[in-house]
């Protein structure tokens, strides 16, 4: 049995913050978003910083967006959303997902990774022709809804691997789910070890590698290679954020973008952490 393990992530074939944030900020100015220098007074409270209750969890989704860009390996950049998957959804009168009028403005491939329940992951790769490409599947049990991503068909559904940028061969590879035959030999090799009166500390953390999902195992090849091992991979949430904490971001290379939402976008529904169906 696969551990429990999620994460999101954006990356962009470009190191230029600078050119990320102007794209970014002309994005979302068209939709209505306002930049801010700093969080508005009031949100860095006590109560709002712990997330002490759902009303003001989504208090903070519907009236601030955060960004976070961050320095990954070989020219990537990642980025880090809160909410998150918000670059893999179209804006209102959109045709196509933030991410790809990123990927646009900024003439470079990019790509979203999504990995759910360990052994459930989604890729969104994006070009600057404006082309995507979808592929994977989630956890989502409605049939009509588990063949989209938000607004985007999924292609090759329960298979995510590169099949539109031009990534080098071995993170083509190291990201690949398991077959369906490797998975039925994992299983067959877990009962036997399970089955052992005595397990010794080898059989332990052979049953401990072979539980890893092939969920967590692509999270860490990318984090490895494009994320450069950072810390901020992996990272959940940025309401918690305080002075100090966005000083250390800044301080690895990273930097935090604030947005005032729009109207619209704050009358919306709630997007629940787990549904991955769009409410707009």
């Amino acid at each position: 049995m696969a551990r429990e393990f999620w994460n999101y992530v954006d990356c962009v074939n470009n190191e230029n913050f600078s050119l990320i944030e102007t794209s970014l900020a002309q994005i979302l100015t068209k939709e209505g978003f306002k930049q801010l220098n700093n969080l508005p007074d009031g949100i860095l409270t006590e109560e709002i910083n712990f997330c002490t209750s759902e009303e003001i969890y989504w208090r903070l989704i519907r009236e601030v967006l955060l960004i976070g860009l961050f320095p990954g390996a070989s020219g990537w950049t990642f980025i880090k959303t809160q909410p998150r998957e918000f670059l893999c959804r179209r804006g209102k009168n959109s045709h196509r997902p933030r991410l790809s009028k990123l990927a646009t403005l900024t003439k470079s491939e990019a790509f979203h990774w999504s990995a759910y329940q360990d052994n459930f992951g989604i890729l969104l790769e994006a070009n600057e022709q404006k082309n995507i490409f979808v592929s994977g599947s989630h956890y989502l049990s409605d049939e009509a809804e588990e063949s989209w991503f938000y607004q985007e068909k999924i292609n090759f559904n329960q298979e995510w691997k590169f099949h539109l940028l031009n990534m080098p061969e071995e993170i083509k590879d190291a990201i690949k789910p398991e077959t369906r035959e490797e998975l039925e030999e994992k299983s067959i090799r877990l009962s036997e070890l399970y089955s052992l009166d005595n397990q010794s500390f080898d059989a332990f953390k052979e049953i401990m590698d072979l539980t890893i999902g092939s969920g967590t195992i692509a999270d860490t090849s990318l984090w490895r290679s494009i994320g450069n091992s950072s810390l901020y991979w992996r990272k959940k949430t940025f309401y918690s954020i305080r002075h100090t904490e966005e000083t250390e971001i800044q301080a690895s290379g990273g930097k935090l973008l604030y947005f005032k939402t729009p109207e619209y976008y704050q009358q919306l529904k709630p997007l629940s952490l787990f549904n991955l169906i769009p409410k707009y």
